[in-house]
């Protein structure tokens, strides 16, 4: 296999899409596993509709109360937890693989879920298998065995996530040589799914990035100043976040970061954007420096934890992501959008998000 990228068939895999399995046998329940551990997720509909503290009402926003005390004792469940769910190299072979394997078998991963309408949670979640494995296996995968692994994650991230679903030959179709013939088998996604699941103590849902992206942006919605307040530049903030959270999963640089860190750069970038301020390269400027202030007070104020707690060394992850953002986003010589050539394996990330018309 030359390249994750070469492989992808997604022709067939969107005209075959199944209904919700009802495992019958044990070769199903083998290939159909899931698990609803941790319920207490940081998931919007895990806060209630109902509590002693009401934020002002933001158009096109539900009216209900937001309970800022079953905010803060989730947060800080989910900030305790997170530390010990995160992928940081300590070894050599680790971070070869971070740095050279994992962003391809990313990369490949979002193209995978862009071709099959995947949700976000999906990839993440996929994101998120993927790191707990190689962190918990003593021997790397070698090369031939790393596009399997990557059907795996998002195979089983699928099951938890999405409600409709794919079969174990429909995914194996995803991964073909040069001939259009499957690499592998039905029964080697089956037996890699089932090593997966025993090496990440078979949890699926564990906080990631998104999951505390979604439950910050929610509150903030009850906040005046973070979130605009027009539908249209709402929309546009929210877009910006998840687009810096994509593009923030591709690189070992943002490993060492815990995941409230990243999801809290990714709302502060995303309020420079919208609004139009100049960014952290500007930030020693009161008006630029005012969106992270604003963003950072307030979800400190909900979560009731200072920012060590709540997004330890926050200020060189969003240097970090800025760099990044600048680099899917810079037009070239003529005003146009980088090719994908340029932009390599940020360009699956930026298709999804950048309208065809502008690249």
């Amino acid at each position: 296999m030359d390249s994750l990228e070469e492989t992808v068939d997604c022709t067939t895999a969107n005209s075959s899409r199944s209904t919700p399995i009802n495992p019958s046998s044990s070769t199903e329940v083998e290939s159909s596993l899931q698990c609803d551990e941790d319920e207490h997720s940081l998931l919007p509909d895990d806060v209630p509709g109902s509590g002693a503290h009401a934020r002002a009402q933001v158009p096109g926003l539900p009216r209900h109360a937001f309970a800022v005390e079953d905010f803060r004792e989730i947060i800080k469940n989910e900030l305790k937890r997170q530390a010990g769910l995160r992928y940081v190299p300590d070894r050599p072979e680790a971070r070869r693989f971070a740095s050279l394997d994992r962003p391809r078998i990313v990369s490949w991963l979002v193209e995978v879920v862009a071709a099959l309408k995947l949700s976000e949670e999906a990839l993440h979640a996929a994101v998120s298998l993927l790191d707990r494995f190689v962190a918990g296996t003593e021997t790397f995968p070698p090369e031939h065995v790393l596009q399997l692994l990557a059907l795996a994650c998002v195979s089983l991230a699928s099951k938890h996530e999405e409600v409709a679903q794919y079969r174990a030959d429909d995914w194996v179709g995803l991964a073909v040589d040069g001939n259009k013939k499957p690499l592998y088998q039905r029964e080697d996604l089956q037996r890699m799914e089932w090593l997966l699941l025993e090496t990440v103590d078979w949890r699926i849902r564990v906080p990631n990035s998104l999951v505390f992206l979604r439950q910050y942006h929610n509150a903030l919605l009850y906040e005046d100043g973070v979130v605009p307040a027009d539908v249209a530049s709402m929309a546009a903030f929210k877009t910006c976040a998840n687009f810096l959270a994509e593009l923030s999963l591709l690189y070992d640089a943002f490993l060492p970061y815990g995941y409230s860190t990243v999801a809290t750069a990714c709302l502060v970038l995303a309020e420079w954007t919208v609004k139009g301020n100049a960014g952290p390269a500007a930030s020693s400027q009161a008006g630029s420096a005012a969106p992270a202030i604003r963003t950072v007070a307030a979800l400190t104020e909900l979560a009731g934890v200072d920012v060590a707690a709540l997004a330890p060394n926050l200020a060189p992850c969003v240097e970090a992501l800025h760099q990044l953002y600048a680099q899917a986003t810079a037009p070239g010589p003529d005003g146009a959008s980088p090719s994908a050539a340029k932009l390599g394996l940020l360009s699956p990330v930026v298709a999804r998000y950048v309208p065809s018309a502008q690249r």
